[in-house]
């Protein structure tokens, strides 16, 4: 099971080069950035962004949330043990005695970046760090005090008809809903939540957050996309994408943008976020190559590659997996004979690619491990994991030890009355 890992000092010399030196590591990236400014280049790399000051303990706990290892990199200096124990409280470790200290000044920090960029074994990268605060024991939910007391069910109000999720910053949750575009905000260590955010009446699908705290939604039928203020609910800026027949169905952020699928036409809208502006308008880029549009629901889940020069999405209706330049020019994933039957939602964490097979057609649920190569031009299928409480799961999200995922309930007769979840299963 991949570990929850955080790097503070995100945007500095040595952190690039040990996210670097991670790629292909099973771990859960996360970066913690002192200005919003600087979140592109790890974002660009895997790590889900935290904006935070080892200054500032109360700005510290959202990012260390639910992690197992952290590594502060930062030089000696007058405040490093205070930036210490900044991080000790905030990762509420049992005892000080699981902090191992490197004394490591910034002549030896230059030569710790030149042996990164040499050797990938992680033991040889860890030599070569600062501080390594290290919370808890082995992997998964025994490691982390509470994930054994959060729920593992999100109880969701009746007829809500959930498809999308995002999580973060911190444990909390924003599920889309499909029958009128509210946005549901649960605290996962409690399963307790409530409508932060009512629709315009169309539907709320794939979305995604950023650092700023802005949730970007795919619209579905409405053929459009909102950026809204997860801690108000506030819409903050409305895209009409398309006038025509759509079903605008995921989003991701990465290279400085929101990108969207469309189900229906075989283009991509991508919404430039330079300095993490929003734009006038979005950008409509053609999708080309081997992914040709048929009947049924074609491009749908969203993720970078590993590298973080391209993108990847799935194809419901084949099962097929494409990566795409972002020229928009696609070229198919080799899955060595394998496919992604009804392939909904992506996630990536380093090469490891989480997809849901919502079982629409075929009735098997699941969740798809994947270990792609470095350009997402090749993957190999790891094992498929499945939950008796799968019902039609639509979109995945990972939180420390945990993959969450709401319960579509596609082929259920849909009624205001009727129940509607997420579940939690331990990340495969």
């Amino acid at each position: 099971m991949s570990r929850t890992v955080l790097i503070t000092g995100a945007t500095g010399t040595v952190s690039t080069a040990l996210m670097h030196a991670l790629d292909g590591a099973d771990v859960d990236l996360r970066a913690l950035i002192h200005e919003e400014s600087r979140a592109d280049g790890p974002h660009e790399q895997g790590a889900e962004v935290f904006v935070g000051d080892l200054d500032d303990a109360r700005s510290l706990p959202p990012a260390f949330e639910g992690v197992q290892d952290v590594w502060l990199l930062t030089p000696n200096g007058p405040r490093a043990s205070e930036h210490s124990m900044n991080a000790v409280w905030a990762a509420r470790l049992p005892s000080l005695d699981k902090k191992q200290r490197h004394s490591t000044g910034l002549t030896e920090l230059e030569r710790g970046h030149q042996m990164m960029r040499s050797v990938r074994r992680l033991g040889a990268v860890l030599a070569a760090l600062t501080l390594a605060v290290t919370v808890g024991g082995s992997a998964g939910a025994a490691s982390d005090p509470r994930a054994g007391t959060s729920p593992t069910s999100i109880s969701l109000p009746d007829g809500f008809r959930p498809e999308g999720i995002a999580i973060g910053p911190g444990p909390f949750a924003f599920i889309g809903s499909m029958a009128d575009g509210s946005i549901y905000r649960a605290d996962l260590r409690t399963g307790r939540g409530a409508i932060v955010s009512r629709g315009p009446g169309t539907p709320s699908l794939g979305m995604k957050t950023d650092p700023r705290g802005r949730l970007f939604v795919a619209g579905g039928t409405g053929g459009d996309a909102r950026v809204i203020d997860s801690r108000t609910g506030r819409v903050l800026a409305s895209y009409r994408l398309t006038t025509g027949a759509a079903f605008v169905n995921d989003v991701i952020l990465t290279q400085g943008a929101a990108w969207f699928t469309d189900s229906t036409n075989p283009v991509l809208y991508k919404l430039p976020l330079r300095g993490g502006r929003l734009p006038a308008a979005a950008q409509r880029i053609p999708l080309t190559g081997d992914l040709v549009y048929g009947a049924g629901f074609n491009a749908n889940g969203i993720t970078p590659t590993p590298d973080g020069q391209g993108l990847i999405i799935v194809q419901s209706n084949t099962g097929g997996l494409f990566r795409v330049d972002l020229s928009g020019r696609t070229r198919r994933v080799n899955l060595h004979g394998e496919s992604l039957p009804d392939g909904d939602g992506l996630l990536l964490r380093g090469r490891t690619l989480f997809a849901v097979e919502n079982g629409v057609q075929n009735g098997r649920s699941a969740v798809t491990v994947l270990r792609l190569n470095a350009t997402g031009t090749d993957g190999r299928v790891v094992r498929r994991v499945s939950d008796p409480r799968f019902d039609i799961p639509a979109t995945v999200a990972a939180f420390g030890p945990r993959l969450y995922l709401p319960n579509a309930r596609f082929t259920t007769k849909q009624t205001p009355r009727t129940p509607y979840n997420a579940v939690a299963i331990p990340r495969p």
